[in-house]
């Protein structure tokens, strides 16, 4: 069997279309990231020293010295306006660089007083009782975690903004198409090179092919999103370095008013399992559609759309946007979060409090996804034990 894993793993990664993905992947990418940074690079150099004078844990005299060096420069482009400028013209990369500083401490201090609004509101609903069995049941778990969240802290954003956004920016696109690029033939060259005969005539014929194809995705999947994320890694961290490794969440813009209790080390591991997760579900969704398909492309297009389709329907079906009530989300964008590429992405599923209703009982929708994603991995390795086992029926 090991002999045979070897083999097939091999078949995956010695092809020409995943190499060259691979290579543009990070080609591009280092590309991309290097100009970015190099756009930027002023901008972000004043935005670091001045953090300097306000990294750590927010108290009334950072907030003062913030919301006085935000109206000096609010004053300064306001005056410019006056004389028939535009803030662009009056305001130097300097005075963006420090009021993008001002502003986040200030961000900051705005997330820590409505999380407590938030937990008194919800005190008093649990007390008064006067909300329904699931309602109830929701408040108080909202409650319980947003009261044990630590506070969140002052820090530049830039290395963890690079390393935690990579997951919901290129890294679920990157590993989606290596997917689809090194599994979706796996089983359609057998058939198109009259293999699958031979395979099936053997003694152990098609359980042990079929197992030794499962285990090798499992491993190429397993390596490709090591590699593609140490890429991202080590790029980031030579071109912003770190000297914070262990803060809240919280302290992070994007996902800052997140109830969990992670800090940014956990919060990435977090990340890194869901990730895997969602493409491992996914790649045997691929395996799946290939042992079915004796065309090379229908695999690949069709599996390419399966992933991709949420993104898309929240992209362009009209649906309001704003909407988001407490604990809820509209159907579009639950959909997409508890679909490959949203389990792949695994931001959206920790920036606020949202649950499903199961049997009147609130299900996180972390918790919701990944039981998802393991039934759906679960169905599409039966399926393929079954699809070949028919095609034995046919051959």
């Amino acid at each position: 069997m090991i002999n045979l894993v070897k083999f097939e793993l091999y078949k995956i990664i010695s092809k020409k279309s995943l190499l060259i993905g691979l290579l543009f992947f990070i080609l591009i990418y280092g590309f991309g990231t290097f100009y970015d940074y190099e756009t930027q690079k002023e901008y972000k150099n004043i935005a670091e020293k001045e953090f300097n004078r306000f990294e750590g844990k927010l108290t009334e005299e950072k907030l003062k010295l913030a919301q006085e060096g935000h109206k000096k420069i609010e004053k300064k482009a306001m005056e410019g306006s006056r004389n028939g400028k535009s803030f662009l013209e009056v305001l130097s990369t300097r005075d963006h660089a420090l009021d993008g500083v001002y502003q986040h401490v200030s961000m900051v201090a705005g997330i820590q007083k409505r999380k407590e609004e938030r937990i008194n509101e919800l005190y008093n609903s649990i007390e008064n009782n006067v909300l329904n069995d699931y309602k109830h049941k929701q408040s108080k778990l909202e409650y319980n975690m947003l009261k044990d969240i630590s506070k969140p802290e002052i820090y530049d954003e830039s290395f963890w903004g690079g390393i935690l956004g990579y997951f919901d920016g290129v890294g679920f696109l990157a590993l989606g198409a290596i997917s689809l690029l090194g599994l979706s033939s796996v089983f359609t060259e057998e058939y198109s090179t009259r293999m699958d005969r031979l395979i099936l005539s053997s003694k152990n014929g098609k359980s042990k092919v079929i197992t030794s194809k499962i285990i090798s995705a499992f491993i190429f999947i397993v390596c490709m999103c090591i590699i593609v994320f140490i890429v991202n890694f080590i790029t980031i961290l030579i071109l912003y370095g770190n000297n914070v490794w262990n803060i809240p969440i919280q302290s992070f813009s994007p996902i800052a008013y997140s109830p969990y209790d992670f800090t940014t080390i956990e919060f990435l591991l977090i990340q890194i399992l869901f990730n895997f997760v969602g493409i491992l579900s996914f790649s045997l969704l691929v395996l799946a559609l290939s042992s079915i398909s004796k065309s090379l492309l229908i695999p690949f297009f069709i599996g390419g759309m399966v992933y991709i389709l949420p993104v898309l329907i929240k992209i362009y079906l009209p649906y309001p946007k704003g909407y988001s009530s407490y604990g809820s989300k509209h159907w579009i964008e639950t959909l997409e979060n508890l679909s490959y590429v949203g389990v792949s992405k695994a931001y959206d599923l920790f920036n606020g409090f949202y649950t499903l209703n199961i049997f009147e009982r609130p299900i996180l929708y972390p918790y919701a996804a990944i039981v998802i994603m393991i039934i759906l991995g679960i169905l599409s390795t039966i399926f393929i034990y079954i699809s070949f086992r028919r095609h034995q029926v046919k051959s």
